[in-house]
């Protein structure tokens, strides 16, 4: 439902574009049925390589309170590559799982805090999480885990920006092991690759290693030829992945 929503109802979801700002509407909305308790962040303009870059858009951050101050945070983005990308599985099948991932943690007892984020601008250069850790208190945040491309293939640790943490893919496979889940892939290939090849790839939760939080991405193995293109739409989307 959340895939059909943004990337077909709204569709391609370009950065400041009206679309982007439906998909803010959209994902506030989701969030605040969902019981949490939702800010907007506006990101007018984020730090550039060259300066600073206007961005036109919003991070969408949704609250949930635990006994606890320490604090885990969860995260996708809401913007597709262009104007004429329509981003269902980048990213908004990982927007449907931080939603749905949302709704269901509500309904439990929880100790720990929780930050459920949908970036803005990620596409543009992991603008809006960088403009993100610029101004929050990260001191209370004790992990992030950032969800990319979850709509098709295996999940797995992502071996960007530089080689997964060992920690996390043992975290990964020892949930998969605990919940019977299946279609988690651990290959030593996408361990070993990374320090010997130049993958030029990343997400939203490198601004959160940059700053020494453990961080990792949570990705789909996805059929390349489909990624920042038009074939990257509802129909490449698999519900059980």
């Amino acid at each position: 439902r959340h895939v059909l929503a943004l990337a077909g109802t709204i569709g391609p979801r370009k950065t400041g574009s009206e679309a982007d700002r439906r998909a803010v509407d959209y994902v506030r909305g989701r969030m605040e049925e969902a019981g949490l308790s939702v800010t907007l962040q506006e990101v007018a303009v984020a730090p550039y390589s060259d300066g600073e870059r206007a961005i036109g858009s919003w991070n969408v951050i949704g609250r949930l309170e635990g006994t606890a101050p320490d604090i885990v945070i969860v995260a996708a983005h809401h913007d597709s590559h262009s104007a004429s990308v329509p981003g269902a599985n980048d990213d908004a099948s990982g927007v449907a799982v931080l939603l749905e991932a949302a709704r269901m943690a509500a309904r439990r007892p929880h100790r720990l805090t929780y930050l459920f984020i949908s970036f803005c601008a990620e596409e543009e250069g992991l603008l809006g999480s960088r403009f993100y850790v610029e101004q929050a208190d990260l001191a209370p945040v004790r992990g992030m885990i950032a969800l990319e491309l979850v709509g098709r293939g295996e999940l797995l640790v992502g071996p960007v920006p530089r080689p997964p943490a060992l920690w996390a893919q043992e975290l990964l496979l020892r949930a998969a092991r605990e919940t019977g889940v299946k279609g988690v892939a651990s290959r030593p290939l996408w361990t070993i690759a990374p320090r010997f090849l130049d993958l030029s790839f990343t997400s939203d939760h490198e601004a959160f290693l940059d700053r020494r939080i453990p961080a990792f991405l949570l990705a789909g193995t996805y059929p390349a030829w489909t990624y920042h293109t038009i074939e990257d739409s509802v129909g490449g989307v698999r519900p059980k992945s």
